[in-house]
């Protein structure tokens, strides 16, 4: 069985091989009612551009429907750009809402007892009165995911494009500002919560990367902390007179409770990771149970552009997406969301305006000695 592989080096000499691009100009609203983060409320996703592109004679990109790689092809025979239209037709994208989700508890479907071949990134819904403290609900909407098929006649490694850019729709967020009566500010800051992942095959095993655009360093976001979700209060969740902790973390370790850990009042706005403690109850002492008590939260992996870009056709980066060999077809599974977990996953983007450039690039290079 291929075993799974989320950091790969490779430093090979290559030729450009191709360029694939994809542009998204996505939109969510949002009904009156909000809650502070993980936001449950009606949202809906527009695209008004998609479109997966690629321009050399010896590659052509398909979506794999019922395993079976289909391409958009005019009258001749000859393979189009993956389109709008094509994709919906083609039952890619099945719903138009977006939702807060996340990637915790990976290892959950992403490990060496899976058949990684049919494998399908799984991610997990906000957190309510019914899905637990921990794992929480498998989603079954609220992002886009293409299953993806990628042909090549030659030995190829694919990568994300230094043209990618994932941003806020200034002009849009602005018109939705004023009709709204919204922060615009605010409204611009989903691009720093959104996520693209890619799962493939490179070489002989499998792996999984997570995009994280805008970004000198990746973030490291923590999977896990005190929310106020259940009652939309201004209370940390509490259960028997204890602050809960969310998330994924090691169960082993015993919590620490503390006065230190008790919040009074609020220096920056009232979120969903920034609320109040409820008078009566012991406040949990996440830095102190994680110092002296064996507590380890589980931190997002995310990749940034410099990692997963083609820096130049004489020097290979470290992250390619995936491998192709001469003459086949590679699967990838391309995951657009929004991480939960992300400070920046507040009410306040849940009306914003964006736009997504997906751009790939290619390198010719001999699969099998890599």
């Amino acid at each position: 069985m291929k075993k799974t592989n989320s950091n790969s080096s490779f430093h090979r000499n290559g030729k450009l091989l191709l360029a694939i691009g994809a542009l998204f100009s996505l939109s969510l609203g949002t009904a009156a009612t909000a809650t502070y983060a993980w936001y449950e409320v009606s949202s809906r996703l527009l695209v008004s551009n998609l479109n997966i592109d690629y321009n050399e004679t010896f590659l052509k990109i398909g979506l794999n429907v019922d395993g079976v790689p289909t391409y958009n092809e005019d009258e001749e025979g000859k393979a189009l750009p993956l389109t709008k239209e094509f994709l919906k037709a083609n039952g890619a994208i099945k719903s138009d809402k977006l939702q807060p989700v996340s990637s915790m508890y990976q290892s959950l479907w992403f490990n060496d007892e899976e058949d990684l071949s049919v494998a399908t990134p799984k991610f997990r819904t906000s957190y309510d009165h019914f899905s637990g403290t921990t794992k929480s609900l498998v989603a079954g909407d609220g992002f886009y995911q293409f299953d993806v098929a990628i042909f090549s006649s030659r030995d190829a490694l694919i990568y994300l494009d230094e043209k990618t850019t994932i941003a806020p729709n200034y002009e849009g967020n602005s018109r939705v500002a004023s009709r709204l009566g919204l922060d615009v500010d605010e409204l611009n800051n989903i691009d720093q919560c959104l996520r693209v992942s890619f799962y493939s095959e490179l070489v002989d095993s499998y792996q999984y990367l997570i995009y994280e655009p805008n970004v000198k360093e990746p973030s490291h976001t923590k999977f896990g902390g005190r929310l106020n979700i259940v009652d939309e209060d201004h209370y940390f969740d509490e259960e028997n007179g204890k602050e809960i902790l969310y998330g994924e973390y090691n169960s082993d370790a015993e919590l620490i409770y503390s006065e230190a850990a008790f919040v009074n009042e609020l220096s920056e706005k009232e979120t969903c990771f920034n609320a109040l403690s409820m008078p009566g109850t012991q406040a949990l002492d996440i830095e102190k149970s994680i110092e002296e008590s064996n507590l380890t939260i589980k931190e997002e992996e995310t990749y940034t552009l410099v990692d997963l870009a083609s820096i130049g056709t004489n020097t290979l980066p470290n992250m390619p997406l995936c491998s192709v060999h001469a003459n086949s077809t590679q699967r990838m599974v391309i995951t657009i969301y929004i991480e939960g977990w992300d400070l920046d996953c507040t009410e306040d983007v849940a009306s914003s305006v964006f736009d997504v450039n997906l751009s790939f690039s290619g390198v010719l290079a001999p699969i099998y000695d890599l």
